[in-house]
């Protein structure tokens, strides 16, 4: 099996585990396992009939959840009786169309990637994986993974059947010849049917389709083509196989852009980049030779990305963290961007920590790198901080090194704030002990500092009264703490903290200096964030645009907002 995109969407962007916002967008470059590709890649496939499942609270994953299911028949597999499967949930639902075997049921069209919702008592057609322990229906975006089940000589599972039988023969390039003869048997067939029809294009698409499931030596076969200026041997599948059918799929645009190019990733030739992306995954180790000039002293970041992605996916893994430990530190330092230095940090941290592959992580797998990525990992953070003011992708390395001090390495714990709950929370609760905001607020050793700091990076994203009541407290702690207060704003402020800014700009208790203060703060908050982004993250909010041009909002700009008062002492 190759990427393990099985219970839920390992690898896929989830925009949301609420039931209200069951929503996924897969990521650019994806592509949909051919029909073909599903029986092969499946672990069970089973005609099944849903018995119960559990409600669905807004805050539970609804890819996780659960389904008790009865096996009627087994295709594939050995599940027999009652099985849990999860990724699914009872409902109301449309049937499948019994005519089409090209596309999947119009519910994962909306949202969600995948249909979801089967009938209790109906009959479903499933495709299943492992992961771990549990049992789920196969992940992979715009699947037939969970039709209806509509007979054994229904177009669709005549299909399966078929492709079931060709794979028992176990080399992958004889299965590619059987299916080339039986398209071509069924084309010149006299008189063919609407399914003989359908079987013979549904093939065509799984010869033409580039993906990781192909055996190497079509994918090599396919690039000597390439190469050489030949025509390829089959016909490109449509595009639009991997693709939403419907409207939600615009929002992905929105949040990959329209390039449909994940950020950091250069631009390579379409077709030889499909070839080699498919080549990177797992089970191509035979194409080393390939990606072995991708290797070299003077590698491009590009070629780079695409040689150690293929080591670490086949079996290469060891050298492939010798090289990033050995050269990247020297590529980061000498980066001639900050672009560049993010695509540094994105091919370590796929290839070192691995976000879409499993359990442990490849670097917690090795004890070699168990015990030296920790260090690297901080030390290509920090250098990135320093040289570029860019944050590195990766976490789990330095997390390692986090001890129950948060002050111990206030840096290491301000890094790690965003992905640690308990860091922010300590960093809440220390702004409201009993006597703290009274602590001088210029010494050295102000145990509110990086308090402060971590609050100030994610303030407005959900900690509600907690987090203004401490910061309140800042504020209304007397002109030293309310200097601090500011102007640490400035160096720290996340991107969602303009409400309580702007509520400091209303309020009375600003004096003159202080609201010369605030604006410089809110200057080089605004310019420091549009230097991440590329773009200002307050154009459309009138009083925040003017502070970070440099100018005093007037009393009528801040006559709807409810100023930040203290208590009279």
């Amino acid at each position: 099996m190759r990427r393990r995109w099985l219970i839920g969407l390992a690898a896929t962007l989830g925009l949301g585990a609420g039931t209200a916002a069951q929503a996924c967008s897969p990521l650019p470059g994806y592509v949909r396992p051919s029909n073909f590709e599903l029986v092969q890649i499946a672990d069970a496939v089973v005609v099944a009939t849903p018995l119960s499942a559990p409600p669905v609270d807004e805050d539970d994953n609804p890819f996780e959840a659960p389904m008790r299911l009865r096996v009627t028949e087994s295709l594939k597999g050995d599940l027999a009786g009652e099985i849990e499967a999860r990724g699914l949930r009872l409902g109301a639902t449309r049937r499948s169309d019994p005519k089409d075997i090209f596309f999947s049921h119009p519910e994962g069209h909306m949202g969600p990637c995948n249909r979801m919702t089967l009938a209790k008592g109906g009959s479903y057609l499933l495709f299943l994986g492992r992961r771990g322990e549990h049992l789920g229906v196969l992940g992979f975006p715009f699947s037939r993974v969970n039709e209806d089940y509509a007979g054994p000589d229904s177009a669709w599972s005549r299909v399966v059947r078929t492709y079931l039988d060709i794979q028992r023969e176990p080399d992958g390039m004889v299965e590619l010849a059987r299916l080339e003869a039986l398209k071509a048997q069924l084309e010149a067939k006299p008189g063919r049917t609407r399914y003989d029809a359908m079987l013979a294009a549904d093939i065509g698409a799984h010869l033409g389709s580039v993906s990781p499931w192909k055996p190497t030596g079509y994918l090599l076969a396919a690039r000597d083509d390439l190469k050489a200026g030949r025509p390829p041997r089959y016909a490109p599948r449509n595009p639009v196989y991997d693709q939403e059918q419907s409207g939600v799929a615009m929002f992905a645009d929105m949040i990959m852009g329209a390039s449909g190019e994940a950020p950091g990733k250069p631009a390579r030739d379409p077709r030889e980049t499909a070839i080699l992306e498919a080549l990177i995954e797992p089970g191509h180790a035979d194409a080393l030779p390939v990606f072995e000039p991708f290797l070299r002293e003077d590698a491009s970041v590009g070629e780079l990305d695409l040689g150690l992605r293929f080591l670490a996916n086949n079996g290469g893994f060891g050298r492939a963290y010798d090289l990033i430990e050995a050269r990247f530190p020297t590529r980061l330092e000498g980066a001639a961007s900050a672009e560049e230095a993010q695509s540094l940090l994105r091919i370590t941290a796929e290839v070192v920590e691995d976000p879409y592959g499993g359990e442990p992580p490849r670097w917690r797998a090795d004890p070699s790198t168990a015990t030296r990525w920790p260090r690297l990992s901080l030390a290509l953070a920090r250098l990135a901080k320093a040289r570029f003011g860019v944050e590195a992708g990766f976490h789990q390395g330095p997390k390692a090194l986090l001890t129950a001090d948060y002050r111990a390495d206030p840096e290491l714990t301000l890094m790690l704030s965003g992905h640690e709950a308990a860091i922010t929370d300590w960093a809440r609760a220390q702004l409201v002990l009993p006597g703290a905001a009274q602590a001088p607020a210029d010494a050295a050793d102000d145990p509110l500092k990086l308090p402060i700091r971590i609050t100030l990076r994610w303030a407005g994203l959900g900690a509600g009264a907690a987090e203004e009541v401490g910061l309140n407290r800042m504020f209304c702690a007397g002109p030293a703490r309310r200097a601090m207060l500011i102007e640490t704003w400035g160096r720290e402020g996340g991107l969602f903290g303009a409400d309580f800014a702007k509520r400091m700009a209303a309020s009375p208790q600003l004096d003159e200096a202080e609201r010369s203060r605030l604006t410089e703060a809110v200057r080089a908050w605004n310019a420091r964030l549009t230097r991440s982004d590329q773009r200002s993250p307050f154009d459309r909010d009138d009083v925040m645009a003017k502070l970070a041009r440099g100018e005093r909002p007037t009393a009528q700009d801040l006559s709807s907002l409810p100023p930040l008062t203290c208590p009279s002492v």
